[in-house]
């Protein structure tokens, strides 16, 4: 693997329970880069290290970088500076996701919204740069906000077809 200082392989070894696992994905994931070359660019030793270990440790994770293979520089700068609450995570949804949107485009933007975040808050986790319960409130709190921001539509979507719910006496 020429397209990482060997140094950094070295030093990722200790992280990792199957260093060939995670060095085997980290090619697969630069082969579906549009421009690996600017991810190549955007890693140093640590961002390479948890790159592998996320890689490594999460199935659900690498799934989605193999996907979207510019997400992870395009999230983890600044990571441990950002602590999202409920409303934080609604208020992104509903600039992401639009009214006419399909229930398949919605169901897509909601997924991928969840797997970024779940890179974020995993990041953070695995680097140490938050306190612990901060990261388990952000664990709950993303849930939260996607089944609040579903609801919203999906009883929309019901009060347009078949009127307002009226209240009960």
């Amino acid at each position: 693997m020429s397209s990482v200082p060997s140094s950094w392989i070295s030093s990722s070894r200790r992280f990792l329970k199957d260093p060939q696992k995670a060095l085997h994905y980290f090619e697969k994931l630069l082969k579906n880069h549009p421009e690996p070359k600017t991810l190549l660019d955007y890693l140093n030793e640590r961002r390479f290290i948890l790159l592998l270990m996320i890689l490594e440790q999460s199935q659900c994770l690498r799934k989605f970088l193999l996907k979207h293979p510019t997400e992870f520089q395009n999230t983890i700068p600044n990571l441990w500076y950002l602590r999202k609450e409920k409303e934080d995570y609604v208020r992104e949804l509903k600039e992401l996701l639009s009214e006419g949107d399909s229930d398949e485009k919605f169901s897509e933007k909601l997924a991928f919204y969840r797997h970024r975040e779940l890179l974020r808050i995993f990041s953070k986790e695995l680097l140490g740069t938050a306190p612990y319960e901060d990261i388990l409130n952000e664990y709950s709190h993303l849930p939260d906000a996607l089944i609040e921001v579903s609801y919203e539509r999906a009883f929309k979507e019901t009060a347009d077809k078949f009127g307002k719910p009226m209240e009960e006496n």
